[in-house]
C-alpha cells in the first residue's frame, strides 16, 4: 500500500507569528535576508605593525633586529637579565617577570611582525626559539634601560626637595606607580623652636656636647645622619 501525501493545513494566526499562511517558502527567504544584512566586522581597523625580515641565513642579525624593537617596548627594562614589568592581579603594585625564550618571542609579535621573504614577498611566520635564545645571550648588548626597583611611595631629591612620578622614572631608574601627591606647605603652620629646645633630647647622648656653634654644628650632623638612614630605610621597604 503506497502512502498518500495529506495537503498540510494552514496555522492559525496567533499574536506570536502574526502569520496568515505559517511558516512557508516564502517567510524563510525573508528571514535569510534579514541575517545576511549582518554587518561584519572590518579588517580596516587592525593597526599595522613593522615587518621583521627573518634572515635564516644570518639569525644573528635577526636577534639584533629583536634587540632594535624591544628597546622601544617601554615596559622591559634591565635588571641584570631581561625583565618586564607586569600589573599585579589583585590591584596591588605592579611586579617583574623575566623574560624567557618563548616570552620574547611573544614580545615580539606583539612589537612587530616576523616575516620571510619568498621572491620578494614578505611571508608571515613564527619567530624561531633559536633567535630568542640568542638574543638572551647578548648581556650588555641589550640596550634597555636599568631598572633600580618598584617605588610607591614619594621621591626624594638631592636637594631636599619631594617629587612624585608615575611610570619610569629616568633620574632614580625606579619604576613609580600609585604614587600619591603630598601637599607640602611653603611655610610651617607651627612656630620653629629654638635650638636649645631641639638639642635638649641629645644632652644624654654618649658623645661629648659642645657649646655655642660647635654644639649647634655637632648636633645638625647628628640630626641629618639619623634622618638620611630612616629615610633611606623606609625607602627600601617601597622598592623591590
Amino acid at each position: 500500500m503506497n502512502p498518500m501525501a495529506l495537503p498540510r493545513e494552514g496555522r492559525k494566526v496567533s499574536k506570536f507569528n502574526d502569520l496568515k499562511k505559517g511558516l512557508g517558502r516564502e517567510r524563510l527567504i525573508e528571514l535569510q535576508s534579514v541575517s545576511a544584512a549582518t554587518p561584519k566586522p572590518s579588517l580596516a581597523a587592525t593597526v599595522e605593525k613593522p615587518d621583521l625580515v627573518v634572515e635564516t641565513g644570518d639569525l644573528p642579525a635577526t636577534a639584533c633586529a629583536v634587540r632594535d624593537q624591544l628597546t622601544s617596548a617601554g615596559c622591559l627594562f634591565d635588571r641584570g637579565l631581561p625583565v618586564k614589568v607586569v600589573p599585579s592581579a589583585d590591584g596591588g603594585p605592579p611586579t617583574t617577570t623575566r623574560l624567557t625564550a618563548n616570552r620574547i618571542v611573544m614580545e615580539t609579535h606583539r612589537l612587530c611582525r616576523p616575516v620571510k621573504l619568498d621572491s620578494d614577498e614578505p611571508i608571515p611566520v613564527t619567530l624561531p626559539d633559536r633567535v630568542a635564545r640568542m638574543y638572551l645571550e647578548m648581556s650588555g648588548e641589550w640596550n634597555l634601560p636599568p631598572l633600580a626597583g618598584i617605588c610607591t611611595t614619594p621621591l626624594l631629591a638631592a636637594d631636599g626637595a619631594v617629587r612624585t612620578a608615575e611610570g619610569y622614572d629616568h633620574l632614580t631608574c625606579l619604576w613609580c606607580s600609585s604614587v600619591p601627591t603630598l601637599r607640602i606647605p611653603e611655610r610651617a603652620s607651627k612656630p620653629r623652636l629654638p635650638f636649645s629646645a631641639c638639642a635638649r633630647p641629645f644632652e644624654r647622648f654618649p658623645f661629648p656636647m659642645r657649646r655655642g656653634a660647635k654644639m649647634q654644628l655637632s648636633a645638625s650632623r647628628w640630626l641629618t645622619s639619623i634622618s638620611a638612614r630612616a629615610w633611606t630605610k623606609a625607602h627600601s621597604w617601597s622598592a623591590s
